[in-house]
């Protein structure tokens, strides 16, 4: 919030996610608090159509290289949880069908034997010279041998090398332990993983403005994203949007626009055939990892105790939180 007055200073909330701050202001005798599941989470936006993120094999392979609950303990400080969907926790539909899903979604774990047998599905099955297949054991053996100088490197017949060039901000603790992980984990698979840091508008930039003929652009970003209340994933993964609406990352599948279409032309009061069709686009996210959630966090906010008729959740905006306070004492 941009504050001006003093007494606008005083009424003042903030949101906080990180464990640290949050334990420290539930444990003041100055402040309340009041939590929340986040209607969003921490991701990586991936560009599905261009580099080697262009094949669901490589972006599964990622996932499964990823430690994503070390992100819960060290940036929510356990305030978090790890999703493996396109969804907020709190949404009507999770809270449905949740169960179903977690039963038959994919949970990605690091696991090394997983991220080489998606990456077996890509063109990327060979040693440099573009006819030997890639072998797991040479990689394990020149990783143990060899970690800081590690080349065994998986490449396409064409003899191009597979590399991901990963854009993070800078000085952004979420950046940090993708650096620490990613480049080092995925050797194991055969994927040369650069971590650049890059200020944030130069990301934005990178990520909405993508440079198709350089074939070192960057094509896996770390960023934030909330969902809309409601949240209709046509706009965000249907073709018809690229270029021209959300689709930002750039996916395109025909069968999944088949299924974003005939969800959203329902009738509206047919919740339950809303619901099949929010489960069926779960699973094919799930699989397909056009991004990969990193962490859902609870969010916190943080107000002085004098703040009175504070009444939220995950899907009231500021506007409609703040014409019912009041502030009491001085």
């Amino acid at each position: 919030l941009h504050v001006r007055s003093r007494r606008q200073r005083q009424m003042c909330i903030r949101d906080r996610v990180e464990g640290a701050k949050i334990d420290k202001a539930k444990n003041s005798d100055k402040v309340e608090t009041t939590s929340y599941a986040r209607n969003g989470y921490g991701v990586l936006n991936i560009l599905n159509d261009m580099g080697a993120t262009q094949y669901k094999g490589v972006r599964q392979a990622i996932a499964y290289s990823l430690d994503r609950n070390e992100f819960v303990q060290t940036i929510a400080g356990g305030y978090g949880s790890v999703v493996n969907g396109a969804f907020g926790v709190a949404q009507f539909e999770y809270v449905d069908k949740g169960e179903e899903f977690n039963e038959k979604a994919i949970n990605y774990t690091r696991n090394v034997d997983a991220a080489n047998h998606a990456l077996d599905t890509t063109p990327y099955k060979f040693e440099a010279d573009g006819t030997t297949p890639w072998d797991p054991a040479k990689a394990q053996s020149e990783y143990d041998s060899n970690k800081e100088g590690f080349k065994y490197f998986r490449y396409d017949e064409n003899g191009n090398v597979l590399r991901v060039i990963h854009q993070g901000a800078t000085n952004n603790q979420v950046s940090d332990l993708i650096a620490n992980q990613l480049p080092d984990n995925t050797k194991l698979c055969g994927i040369q993983y650069i971590v650049n840091p890059v200020d944030f508008a130069t990301l934005l930039d990178n990520y909405y403005h993508p440079d198709k003929n350089d074939p070192d652009a960057p094509t896996i970003f770390n960023m934030g994203t909330g969902f809309s209340i409601p949240n209709d994933p046509y706009y965000q993964y249907h073709s018809s949007q690229i270029d021209v609406g959300d689709n930002t990352t750039r996916t395109s599948d025909p069968q999944l626009d088949e299924l974003l279409v005939a969800t959203r032309r329902n009738d509206p009061e047919n919740v339950e055939a809303w619901e099949n069709g929010w489960l069926e686009f779960q699973l094919w996210f799930n699989e397909n990892l056009p991004t990969i959630p990193l962490y859902a966090n609870e969010y916190y906010d943080v107000y002085t105790n004098r703040v009175k008729g504070l009444d939220t959740n995950p899907f009231k905006d500021w506007s409609s939180r703040i014409v019912d306070l009041t502030l009491e004492g001085k």
